[in-house]
């Protein structure tokens, strides 16, 4: 009989000790599941944003695969278009003032069939007062005149604006003076700037205007660097429109 309590209370022993070795493993070493359940506050993951939402880019890397479309990127057209456009350029460069001119045709053109998204590059070694004019560009997106504000820089062909000129810009779209001139000297208006050309940089854009043409699942379908006809442009396009659609350009 005592045997039998030996036995016995030498299971339970052995219990005692597995119960012991599990909480140890399971609740107290860092980490385990079991501390991550009932521990207060919850468990650190890996920070993973949305693009598409966020309104800071300070703090988002860049990918060397696709440029991205985040909340910061003017841009127009339907969010479910065939294909995006995106332009990385410079507001002085004679020349991207030629390709965003066969772009806006392109667009007016396309039926809504594209999206167009904008990447600030200003190219500072060869236009000095580039970089504020890309942020005076900013600040009138703020006040909801992004593109008819770079369609007058544009249309100015002029690679020596200065201060004045953009001034005399923002009054003629009749965007708030006060609002304006404040915002021209505000350096959070420079993140969205530096996150496009640190996007550039990882994308290899050593020129503009440089344009890629994305899938619906942000994939590259098409580089394209420098200059190029409005009818190339076309041709171009019309190669990943569906094939319903892909005779829009030309009608």
């Amino acid at each position: 009989m005592k045997e039998k309590y030996y036995i016995i209370g030498g299971l339970f022993s052995l219990l005692f000790v597995l119960v012991i070795i599990f909480f140890v493993k399971n609740i107290l070493i860092p980490g385990s599941f079991l501390q991550t359940l009932f521990q207060k506050t919850p468990p650190q993951t890996t920070y993973n944003p949305n693009p598409l939402v966020t309104n800071d880019p300070s703090y988002l890397p860049v990918s060397s695969e696709s440029p991205s479309i985040i909340a910061t990127s003017p841009q127009q057209g339907p969010l479910n278009a065939p294909v995006t456009l995106v332009e990385f350029s410079d507001l002085l460069c004679p020349y991207c003032a030629e390709m965003h001119k066969n772009i806006s045709q392109l667009f007016l053109e396309s039926k809504n069939n594209i999206r167009w998204v904008w990447k600030d590059v200003p190219v500072t070694s060869l236009h000095p007062l580039s970089r504020k004019t890309h942020i005076a560009a900013r600040c009138a997106w703020k006040q909801k005149k992004f593109w008819p504000f770079i369609e007058q820089i544009f249309l100015s062909e002029s690679v020596s604006l200065d201060i004045s000129s953009l001034a005399m810009t923002a009054e003629k779209l009749n965007l708030k003076k006060d609002s304006f001139e404040s915002c021209l000297n505000d350096k959070s208006v420079e993140v969205f700037i530096d996150f496009d050309i640190r996007e550039a940089k990882a994308l290899k854009v050593n020129s503009t205007p440089t344009l890629f043409i994305l899938s619906p699942e942000g994939t590259i379908l098409k580089r394209i660097t420098g200059l190029i006809s409005l009818d190339e442009l076309k041709s171009t396009i019309q190669k990943f429109l569906p094939e319903n659609t892909n005779k829009i350009l030309t009608q």
